[in-house]
């Protein structure tokens, strides 16, 4: 019995989905020791430099086709506060 068989062959692609992928998260940034000083403005100017530390991670892959999205890629915290310390010494005989 004769088959037939085109002579022409069709690639045929299908889309497949895949979700994002990133990396690990790097380490936390340091908090940097603010000079302790009596004058208020310093102070809050070092609070707004350096009151907040981050981490972050790397995208890998892309979604693809109606994978799930990328999460966010970095996050950001508050610093512990630091207290400031004076020292009164009293020398005595």
């Amino acid at each position: 019995m004769f088959q037939y068989k085109p002579s022409v062959a069709a690639s045929c692609t299908i889309e497949c989905n895949y979700d994002c992928s990133v990396s690990q998260w790097s380490a936390w940034s340091t908090c940097q020791d603010i000079e302790c000083e009596i004058s208020s403005i310093r102070q809050r100017r070092a609070e707004e430099i350096i009151g907040k530390r981050f981490r972050t991670r790397v995208i890998l892959t892309l979604p693809g086709s109606g994978g799930k999205p990328c999460p966010h890629v970095s996050e950001t915290r508050m610093c512990e506060p630091q207290p400031c310390f004076t020292w009164n010494i009293t020398l005595g005989l």
